[in-house]
């Protein structure tokens, strides 16, 4: 099985930020339509932008997953297309590689 065939053990997609809140904090919550997934906690009395960029970086999670996995899968069918054995050296490929590990680290079973 191709590792782009495999089932996410994350949320659900598609995540989006829910909106600011104010509970007992100031923040911004990231969500599907079932549950809130992450909360960026502001860092003043309202979320700036940083909070914005971390809260969109967080929503946008899952299709850059599912966008890394499909680079990969394509830059491997280009070196094997022109013979070339050097993509376990190309820096994309070791990025995309790191990438894909660290947003999966937990799903088979082994917890951080």
């Amino acid at each position: 099985m191709d590792a782009n065939d495999t089932q996410d053990a994350h949320t659900p997609n598609p995540w989006r930020i829910t909106g600011p809140i104010r509970h007992d904090y100031e923040g911004l919550e990231i969500g599907n339509d079932r549950r809130i997934i992450a909360v960026v906690l502001a860092a003043g009395p309202v979320p700036g932008p940083e909070e914005w960029a971390n809260a969109r970086l967080i929503a946008a999670a899952p299709r850059l997953l599912k966008a890394a996995r499909a680079a990969l899968k394509r830059m491997a069918e280009v070196y094997r297309d022109t013979f070339d054995s050097r993509m376990d050296n190309d820096p994309l490929v070791i990025e995309l590689r790191a990438a894909i590990a660290q947003s999966t680290a937990g799903e088979a079973g082994d917890r951080p």
